[in-house]
């Protein structure tokens, strides 16, 4: 008797366009921000979610990028109070944006 192959499903990553630029772009400097605001204005919205259901305003705040985090809250505010799939808000990523460790980041905190 034939044995059937086994399908093994494996876990991808999946992210907006928005979200991939966040991750990957350096921050602050004069490119980047305009950029980012003209995704948002061309229609990529900061509520898109990654496989973790984090969205690109828990990414920004990851990657302690206090213009990008303005970007999105001139957006819309009510993207604070969106939780992961671990329950966690955006409040959450930025006191403690890592698992191994805590900063509090309290210009991006205020803002929030």
């Amino acid at each position: 008797k034939k044995e059937k192959a086994k399908i093994v499903e494996e876990k991808k990553y999946t992210l907006t366009p928005l979200i991939a630029c966040v991750r990957r772009l350096p921050f602050e400097n004069e490119d980047t921000i305009p950029f980012i605001r003209q995704l948002v204005l061309e229609g990529c919205s900061p509520y898109g979610q990654d496989s973790e259901m984090k969205n690109a305003l828990m990414h920004a705040i990851a990657k302690n990028s206090s213009s990008t985090v303005d970007i999105f809250l001139s957006y819309t505010k009510e993207i604070v109070d969106v939780a992961d799939s671990e329950n966690k808000t955006a409040v959450y990523y930025a006191v403690q944006p890592f698992e191994f460790g805590s900063f509090e980041n309290e210009e991006i905190l205020k803002k929030l």
